[in-house]
């Protein structure tokens, strides 16, 4: 496991992730979106809303409100590996910031009402 799921999961940063109740596939949403190119098929992405912060510690703080389409999770997944791999690629601020040390946190602010068990999930991670 990476170090920066491992501070993810230790609560690193300003935000915790909320709990997740657990339970059997049966008992979560699953998507049932039909697409343009198969209407027989479900969707593989899903469209959210996610608050990016990302806090340089010797600089400024910069806040994003990004409108993403990503890969839907698995019903068994771990939503924090998911949104590690999926939504922390969306951290930074490029090359100018790169050698500077940082928290950076991810929220998910907006889902489809099918993806409720994801709303409000948030990572962390210094870096």
């Amino acid at each position: 496991m990476s170090t920066l799921c491992q501070l993810a999961r230790q609560g690193a940063g300003r935000w915790q992730a909320p709990a997740i109740t657990s339970g059997t596939a049966a008992d979560r949403p699953t998507s049932n979106i039909i697409t343009e190119e198969d209407p027989m098929l479900p969707t593989a992405t899903v469209a959210l809303t996610i608050r990016v912060d990302n806090d340089y510690a010797h600089g400024p703080t910069f806040h994003h409100i990004l409108h993403v389409d990503v890969p839907v999770p698995a019903d068994d997944a771990d939503l924090t590996e998911w949104a590690m791999d999926t939504l922390f690629p969306y951290t930074g601020e490029g090359p100018d910031y790169a050698h500077m040390d940082a928290i950076y946190s991810v929220q998910i602010i907006s889902a489809p009402a099918e993806f409720d068990r994801i709303l409000g999930l948030s990572i962390s991670a210094m870096g």
